[in-house]
């Protein structure tokens, strides 16, 4: 069912994260890809039609003010679906990645 004015796809997740660069080259490993946009504080990487926003936690005060940033160690802070042809073989690489399962 499709409502009018609501979008039909989500277009970018951000991620608030303690290591840029760190977080950066995890997802260009996982899924080989480039950066599009970086800066000091954030780098963006496109997977797909999907943008991902990766702003260090620092930054992300400001993106959400009021509310505040979740201190990384406190919980979950993202989750994402990713469409993959075989589940197990995906497993496996995030865990060679470093990714608990």
């Amino acid at each position: 069912m499709e409502v009018q004015g609501v979008p039909a796809a989500i277009a970018a997740v951000t991620l608030f994260v303690e290591d840029v660069d760190r977080a950066k080259r995890f997802y260009q490993q996982l899924f080989d890809v480039q950066v599009g946009y970086e800066d000091a504080d954030s780098a963006a990487l496109r997977v797909g039609e999907l943008i991902i926003n990766l702003l260090a936690q620092s930054a992300a005060r400001e993106e959400v003010a009021p509310a505040i940033v979740a201190p990384s160690g406190s919980g979950v802070r993202a989750m994402f679906t990713v469409e993959v042809p075989n589940a197990d073989a995906a497993c496996v690489e995030l865990t060679r990645h470093g990714v608990r399962i």
